[in-house]
């Protein structure tokens, strides 16, 4: 066997954030961190698992870079054009 695990993929982040912006405020506990990858490379990692044999692992793929879900938030509302005041709550 071999399992290959990956982070979260940009449209998932994506459809999370436009569910917090049909909120008045979006709140969203700080530190929450997120390393998404685009499914074009976990389709390729993928590709290259399935041509070797059985490995016997777990293997994980994760995106290039750690961002907060703060910064995500921002940077999609900056694209999509989209007006929301956030809240950053502790999360712990």
């Amino acid at each position: 066997y071999t399992v290959m695990r990956t982070t979260q993929f940009y449209e998932f982040i994506e459809f999370q954030l436009r569910m917090l912006a049909k909120l008045p405020v979006a709140f969203f506990p700080k530190g929450l961190l997120f390393q998404p990858i685009q499914v074009e490379a976990v389709s390729s990692h993928l590709l290259d698992i399935c041509e070797l044999p059985p490995a016997n692992q777990l293997v994980q793929v994760g995106g290039p870079q750690v961002h907060t879900l703060a910064n995500l938030f921002d940077d999609w509302k900056a694209m999509a054009g989209v007006q929301k005041r956030t809240v950053a709550l502790p999360a712990f």
